[in-house]
């Protein structure tokens, strides 16, 4: 096992990383993995193999920070809370603008119960996101706002803000049956019958054999008869 030393920072070009020490250089050789193959590691509940690949990536190439996150993940996974969560803050003040430590760090205040500071680092992600191009934009984007979607909806049982995240949610990506659904229970508890229909019946004719599509035809009918 490694031991890791004090964080530091150092500058890449004109960009700055953390970059954690290592005290005694890793022993296991083989080829890098790239960081897909340690996430399947981690997946696959290899968590002890997923910290080594990740400590080796790091020595190779100190300046990817996704290194770092799949470390922290991996400690997380292992039950390493603290070591995962020093990761997260130290990659936060060396690269504040980046989403991913942020959302990383939240869902871990999250799993350790601290949801209010959760939202907060989460919300931060999902402002970040919002500055990024492309497929990187949406998934970040997808990753922060389902996360504080679940925690409005299910922890602090806040209507009006599960609401507006479910409804970027769907904006992103219109084929999530889930979101349309509970929208369409948000929407009934609200007494918005018409546009809880509207959700219900997209799941209906979207998912149709699924426990969501019986499900949002119950809720429907049940409108239909309070209408009557």
């Amino acid at each position: 096992m490694h031991k890791w030393g004090v964080v530091l920072l150092i500058t890449i070009g004109v960009g700055v990383i953390a970059y954690l020490v290592i005290t005694q250089p890793s022993s296991q050789g083989g080829r890098l993995l790239t960081p897909r193959e340690i996430h399947q590691l981690i997946q696959q509940g290899r968590h002890g193999q997923a910290i080594e690949a990740s400590q080796r990536g790091i020595q190779a190439k100190p300046q990817m920070a996704g290194y770092y996150l799949l470390l922290g993940e991996a400690f997380e996974a292992q039950g390493r809370a603290s070591e995962a969560l020093k990761i997260y803050q130290e990659m936060i003040k060396a690269l504040p603008q980046t989403p991913e430590p942020y959302f990383f760090l939240g869902r871990l205040l999250y799993g350790q119960g601290q949801t209010t500071e959760a939202v907060e680092v989460l919300e931060k992600s999902t402002r970040l996101s919002l500055n990024l191009t492309g497929e990187p934009r949406k998934i970040n984007l997808l990753m922060g706002y389902s996360l504080l979607g679940k925690i409005y909806y299910e922890d602090l049982k806040n209507n009006r803000k599960a609401k507006e995240v479910y409804e970027k949610i769907v904006g992103l990506d219109p084929t999530n049956h889930e979101i349309h659904y509970r929208l369409g229970v948000i929407y009934a508890a609200e007494g918005d019958i018409k546009e809880a229909a509207v959700k219900f019946r997209r799941v209906i004719r979207n998912a149709p054999g699924t426990s969501l599509s019986e499900a949002s035809k119950q809720a429907l009918e049940a409108l239909e008869e309070k209408s009557l």
